[in-house]
């Protein structure tokens, strides 16, 4: 009688016990989440000492993928996902208090997909949902010198970036998941160097969404993990794209380009080059477009009665931008430069352009002559 009353009382402790917290990272992607993840993989110990488990469960390049709703089509057969019924349980068998998740990719779920997976991770956790927003211009080139890297853009940024606009519409975004979890589980941070704490993306997760004293226990690694291309090293990979199907080459193009980006050289005038993507009037226009989603986001979310969600200036509409497209003397220069990096890949890329001179698509025969003349 005495064991049974024992395990009565100690089963019914364990319900009375408040839920553990789960902080959900879900991006957005080109706000530093590659920084943040590899961070928080670098600092696990560290975090666990503050009672905040960094589980390596489901994870991919050091962050959660694997355990996102989102299942991107191409990585449909590639990786094992699972569902929140089945890795909630796991990751709530942990002694910490506290576990952090982080995938850009979940920021991506369908709103039809958001309430269950919510409902699931809620019946064990107490769900903290974070977030952090980009002023949309930037985010909308960032993201398209993501996918030049990524060998699936192809197309110039002038002509596609108003259908990207709506994929950054912050209001609509967080709709689903504050009808899952209500406004007051949802945390949202600018993307902004002069908003971050001590104007650190680290620091300021540790400090405004963790609430963890920063000390000198956490380290802080100085290295760009996901530095990007220029204008120029951009537009030249574009046209790669066009014109390489073989991934290893194509790889071998971005890896090219990336050192360069990590290692610039000085006698490369063109690689200084830090002009945006797209000039003033077109930066403008995106602003304004999402003026009121982000008003909306600053008054709801972080109790800004101003709607200023962005504190950095707009650019003004006589800043000089010389456009994207290349000239033939710059494609050459370049093209003598991974010439001297590899030579063997451009003689394969001389050997191989000419045949898209005169492809039906204007954007594979414009890539294929742009190259073909300067090689």
């Amino acid at each position: 009688m005495k064991n049974f009353l024992s395990d009565i009382f100690r089963r019914t402790r364990r319900i009375d016990q408040p839920k553990k917290t789960l902080y959900l990272h879900i991006g957005m992607g080109k706000t530093g989440t590659t920084a943040l993840q590899l961070f928080f993989a670098d600092n696990r110990h560290a975090l666990e000492q503050q009672g905040i488990l960094y589980p390596k469960l489901g994870e991919v390049s050091s962050a959660h993928h694997k355990l996102s709703p989102h299942v991107p089509r191409f990585l449909e057969q590639t990786w094992n996902f699972m569902s929140a019924s089945d890795w909630a349980p796991q990751v709530a068998n942990t002694r910490c208090q506290c576990i952090l998740l982080s995938s850009e990719l979940i920021s991506r779920t369908s709103p039809e997909k958001v309430g269950p997976f919510c409902d699931s991770v809620r019946a064990l956790f107490d769900l903290k949902v974070v977030i952090y927003v980009r002023r949309q211009d930037d985010i909308v080139m960032a993201s398209y010198n993501q996918h030049i890297k990524s060998g699936m853009q192809k197309r110039p940024l002038l002509n596609i970036y108003q259908d990207m606009i709506p994929k950054f519409d912050y209001e609509a975004l967080l709709s689903p998941w504050e009808e899952s979890v209500g406004a007051d589980s949802i945390i949202v941070r600018p993307y902004e160097h002069g908003q971050f704490f001590d104007g650190d993306l680290r620091k300021d997760f540790l400090k405004n969404v963790l609430g963890v004293e920063i000390g000198d226990r956490f380290r802080f690694d100085s290295t760009n993990p996901n530095p990007g291309l220029s204008k120029v090293t951009g537009e030249y990979l574009r046209m790669i794209n066009n014109v390489v199907e073989d991934e290893v080459r194509k790889k071998r193009f971005l890896d090219l380009l990336l050192d360069l980006a990590l290692h610039p050289r000085n006698d490369l005038e063109w690689d200084q080059d830090k002009e945006a993507y797209l000039p003033a009037d077109k930066r403008l226009e995106i602003i304004e477009k999402c003026h009121k989603s982000n008003a909306a986001v600053a008054c709801k979310y972080l109790q800004r009665d101003d709607g200023h969600l962005f504190h950095n200036a707009a650019p003004e509409m006589n800043q000089p931008w010389h456009g994207n497209q290349l000239s033939t003397q710059t494609v050459a220069s370049l093209s003598r430069y991974l010439a001297e990096q590899d030579p063997g890949l451009m003689r394969w890329l001389a050997n191989h352009v000419p045949q898209y001179c005169d492809d039906e698509k204007y954007a594979v025969k414009s890539a294929a002559r742009f190259l073909a003349a300067a090689l």
